[in-house]
């Protein structure tokens, strides 16, 4: 094996990634630090230095994967979210930033949620269709009083919970197998959501290698939407909430199924990309 600075394996390994990736040069330099145990700040400093055969050897490896189109977060097991970082393999979705717009809502409606004789001690929250549990954990983590709980369909993504909850909040996560929320116990101040809503023409395009049974959401991407909405009513309790993520060209239809079902006050609120990414519903009693 020819003997190389990190610069130039870096230069090499970019232009080779330029027709899988759309960061070529950012994805050569997580993978190249992930393969010699180096921070990104450390990476950078030693642009001169030679590159070991064995660091070569598992850097090329890396580049194959991240060339046949694996997503950079399954090479390295992990995905930062929320100022975590979350174990993640096949069995899970990815954690979006977009996605971070759910649990800064839920966090701020647990903070003005009003309190009375009546309230409980500790809110409620369920987080379904949860993967790696990372919007739960990050409930979780940011308002360590509440009594936050999550389902998923999938036991092997569950399992992945499962471990991030251990790792991130001491195991605060009680967990439960269940098709969106008809095996959830119990009722709920705050219900977060981030179900399958994507089309089969939208899952060949994004082409990661993700579960599809956690991207599919029927022909129109609202399948889920129309069963898990209706089922919302009956798990949360007087005055509570619904914050449901969606597709950016979705949240009208999600508003109008919401408002069938019952719930009102209905916002809608963008993401940082300016699209909309999330509505919020109060069931009033």
């Amino acid at each position: 094996m020819t003997t190389t600075t990190v610069r130039r394996l870096l230069q090499h390994a970019s232009r080779s990634l330029k027709e899988a990736s759309d960061t070529p040069w950012l994805d050569a330099c997580v993978l190249l630090a992930h393969a010699g145990g180096l921070s990104y700040e450390q990476l950078l400093a030693s642009f001169p230095d030679t590159v070991t055969p064995a660091v070569h050897e598992t850097f090329a490896a890396l580049l194959e994967h991240r060339r046949r189109g694996v997503p950079v977060a399954y090479l390295l097991g992990f995905k930062e979210f929320y100022g975590l970082e979350f174990t993640v393999n096949r069995s899970v979705l990815i954690p979006r930033p977009d996605s971070e717009l759910v649990v800064e809502i839920a966090v701020q409606l647990l903070e003005e949620f009003p309190r009375s004789p009546h309230s409980p001690r500790s809110l409620r929250v369920h987080d379904c269709c949860t993967g790696s549990g990372c919007i739960a954990i990050a409930i979780a983590h940011e308002h360590p009083q509440a009594d936050v709980s999550a389902s998923d369909n999938s036991e092997a993504a569950l399992e992945v919970a499962r471990e991030n909850a251990a790792r991130l909040v001491a195991g605060r996560l009680r967990l439960y197998h269940s098709d969106l929320l008809s095996a959830v116990p119990g009722r709920f101040e705050l219900i977060t959501a981030n179900p399958p809503y994507l089309t089969e023409a939208e899952i060949e395009q994004l082409a990661s290698g993700e579960p599809r049974a956690a991207l599919l959401g029927g022909p129109d991407g609202l399948e889920p939407y129309r069963r898990l909405i209706p089922e919302a009513v009956d798990k949360i309790s007087m005055n509570g909430y619904l914050v449901i993520e969606g597709g950016h060209d979705q949240h009208h239809e999600i508003g109008a199924l919401m408002t069938t079902a019952g719930f009102t006050s209905i916002t809608h609120h963008r993401d940082l990309g300016g699209n909309l990414r999330v509505t919020v519903g109060s069931m009033e009693r």
